[in-house]
This record gives structure tokens, sequence and C-alpha cells, in this order.
């Protein structure tokens, strides 16, 4: 579908102005701690809200309340564009800012697509938000999104996937081998390489799937995307620190519509990003500290797999993916090793 025709069709639909207003601010104004013209960014999400979108609900929040309403984040869970007209639909200026995931945008995104590579070596969610941080500032990443129009405000950090599943618990590399697993993208890739047998249905048939025997386990983010699918009532047992990847996702603005900000607006969105990211990860955490003693308590095994198992996990499934990747960015004219690079010492620098 042609940028043009959702445009028109979120707009009339919606009886929405599709993108920012500016005007000046009124006289009957509040006082602000942040003084500046009154603007609207409208900006395109999609489903409803949830951990993914705390952040820049909480953004919103904040730039609303530093400038007394004069800088308002509009966001719309639908109705401007679907997830796979977001990238787009930014590049246009059909509206200010927008949700955007590598997923979505299969092929359009090559150096950004360095975050998705499976087995990295990042542990928690906090040092995740680190590492992605410093990739969205190479070069490459920059120029990249300028090439769409677009300009980064922060990562929608997703949590590490894990696998969840029935039968006897793996507790070593071979054990994947025969296992028939849902999975995706990269991570779908590595899972071949260990042995499984991978498939990828969509969330609504997982647990139907799982419950008539055709698939053994999943491999998610962890917890809340099984809870909410119910694989936690027909699992055995789950991962703690297998972390074969996870999704990328970030909040990106229309370049035009940023530069186009006042300063004071400019230096807001980025004294709003620690809280931003915060808002998400305390969401995933309180998923954990609900969803986690409900395993425990139903007797579903946390399968902890040593150093040993971990780089012997990355040495199969890992290394081979990814000096496949760095050999196709370099094709591509990016410079693939030193994007390569850069996520690993920023994962290494966030364990210092």
């Amino acid at each position: 579908m042609r940028i043009t025709n959702f445009v028109v069709a979120a707009a009339i639909g919606a009886g929405l102005v599709v993108g920012p207003a500016f005007q000046p601010a009124g006289s009957t104004a509040r006082a602000a701690e942040v003084d500046g013209p009154k603007v609207t960014w409208q900006v395109s999400l999609w489903g409803k809200r949830r951990a993914l979108s705390e952040g820049i609900e909480k953004m919103a929040e904040y730039v609303g309340e530093k400038t007394d309403g004069n800088f308002k984040i509009d966001i719309r869970y639908g109705g401007l564009a679907g997830p796979t007209e977001n990238l787009e639909g930014v590049e246009a200026d059909a509206f200010a800012s927008a949700l955007i995931c590598t997923s979505f945008a299969t092929g359009k995104l090559p150096a950004l697509s360095g975050l998705e590579l499976p087995f990295l070596p990042v542990d928690s969610i906090d040092q995740r938000k680190q590492v992605f941080e410093t990739y969205l500032k190479h070069p490459a990443v920059v120029a990249e999104l300028e090439k769409w129009n677009a300009v980064p405000l922060f990562a929608a950090v997703l949590p590490n996937y894990a696998a969840m599943g029935r039968g006897e618990a793996p507790k070593k590399l071979n054990d994947f081998e025969g296992m028939r697993m849902n999975s995706t993208g990269q991570v779908a890739e590595a899972m071949k390489l260990l042995g499984a047998s991978v498939s990828s249905v969509t969330p609504p048939e997982l647990y139907q799937s799982m419950e008539r025997g055709v698939m053994d386990a999943v491999v998610y983010p962890f917890s809340s995307t099984f809870f909410a699918y119910r694989i936690n009532e027909l699992s055995d047992w789950y991962t703690t620190n297998f972390h074969p990847g996870t999704g990328v996702c970030l909040m990106i603005a229309n370049k035009g519509e940023y530069e186009g900000l006042p300063d004071q607006y400019k230096k807001l969105l980025q004294d709003g990003k620690d809280g931003a990211y915060q808002a998400m990860i305390d969401q995933y955490k309180a998923d954990d500290a609900k969803n986690v003693p409900v395993l425990e308590k139903d007797g579903v095994e946390a399968v902890t797999f040593d150093e040993e198992t971990l780089k012997a996990f990355q040495d199969k499934a890992a290394k081979p993916i990814w000096e496949a990747w760095v050999k196709a960015r370099d094709a591509q004219g990016l410079p693939g090793q030193d994007l390569l690079d850069t996520i690993l010492k920023a994962a290494n620098d966030t364990k210092q």
C-alpha cells in the first residue's frame, strides 16, 4: 500500500490532521518550567498499551509536565499506520514519530539488525539499554536512519528471549537436536544450527500447537509473552540464561520535525530518556516478579546453563551467523566488522 493511501485514510477515518501542529503559545498558557511554543507530535504505535510502549508514555508525560502541555506527544495506538508502515510514515512526514521494529522492516535497516544477532553477551535488559544507546550513535546506524528521513529518540527495549517447553529439560548442547521449536528471524537460524526443527506459527496458535504435541518449545521474550499466550500452563521447563537473542525496536522521529523543535524541547527529549527506559524496565521486572513465582509454584523447572555450555552454544550457533552477517553488511558497503565490534565492546563495557 502506498504511503499516500494510508496517510489519507488515517486522516479521514480518524478525523485527524496528520503530522505535527505548530502554533504560537497563547496568552492563556499557564506557567511552565520550560517555556516554548505549542507543538503537537502525533506518534504511531500499534496494539495496546504495554511494557514496550511504557517508554513513550513516560516521555509524553514528562514533556507535557515540563512544558505545562505546550509540547504534547499524542500517542495513537492504531489509526495512523500499521507496524509495517511506520518507517515509511516517518519518512514521508505523515506523522512526527513512530515505533519501529526491524522484524517489521525486513531488509530496510541492515545496520540496525546487528542488535538482533543471536547469543550476544548481554545478560539483562539494563545492559541491553546501554548497548542500544551506544550502537545508535554509530555513524553507519545514524546514516541508515537518515536515509529514511529519521533520527533515533530511544530504544524500545525488549527482554532477552528464553525457551520454554514440554518434556525433558535441555541441559547440554545436544539436547536441542530434534526439538520442535517455534522461533523467528536470526534466533530461528541459530536454533537450526543447534539441531532444532524450527517452525513459525502465529502467537494465538502456539498454545494449541503445544497442547496437541506438534511443538515442544517456544522461544519468546521472557516472561510476560509466555503468560500472555498461556505457554507456561503446558510447560515443564524454561531457560534462565540461554538468551538466544531479542527483538530490536526503537522510537524514531522525522528528521525535519525534530530539527524544527526549539532547543529546549530537544533537551527535554534527551533528558527524558532515562525515565523512559526505566518505565519499560520497571514494567518488565514487575511482570517477572509476578510470573516467576507462578512458575515455581507450578513446578516448572528453571534451567540455568554453565559457562562452558553457553560458550559451546555461541561457538556452534552464534559465530557462524555473526560471520555471515558481517560479510553481508560488507557486501552492502557497510562496515560489518566494526558494527559487530561496537556491539561486543559495548556489551563488555556494561560488565566492567
